[in-house]
């Protein structure tokens, strides 16, 4: 089941800190960044059979979606640094994101070993994405996109 970990932002006159502070990392065995180009930019879908997933918006705000791939059942979330939280995204879920601020970054914590990965492609799509392939009007409705075909 797909998973939201509230946390925080705590502030004083030196900065900002931010917390997820009931997150546990023990099942976490790598991680990645993601940055777009531009606001807006969609990438998406792509799941795994047995990889569960993590997502943190460091720095931004960007909506993400997770589909269960046996029963198509669809969740959307908007996360933001301003409001800190993790997402847990398990294995069996197709995942995509679309950032809604310019300069978004958004990590992902892996509970697999790149070498552990098996990967069921449902498409990587974006603007001439990874697939090759452009983004679906269903995928831009989906995702609310209002991005180049």
């Amino acid at each position: 089941m797909v998973n939201k970990i509230s946390g925080g932002v705590f502030a004083d006159d030196r900065g900002f800190l931010r917390f997820v502070n009931d997150f546990d990392f023990s099942n976490v065995k790598r991680f990645y960044q993601v940055e777009n180009h531009m606001q807006g930019y969609i990438r998406a879908w792509h799941g795994h059979e047995k990889e569960g997933k993590y997502v943190y918006v460091a720095k931004g705000t960007a909506l993400v979606g997770a589909v269960n791939m046996e029963t198509e059942e669809i969740n959307k979330f908007t996360l933001s640094s301003q409001s800190p939280s993790v997402l847990y995204i398990p294995p069996g879920y197709a995942n995509g994101f679309k950032n809604l601020e310019e300069d978004t970054i958004i990590m992902f914590f892996s509970t697999s070993t790149i070498e552990e990965v098996t990967v069921m492609i449902l498409g990587l799509t974006g603007i001439n994405g990874t697939s090759g392939r452009k983004v679906t009007d269903e995928e831009r409705r989906f995702l609310g996109s209002k991005s180049p075909k």
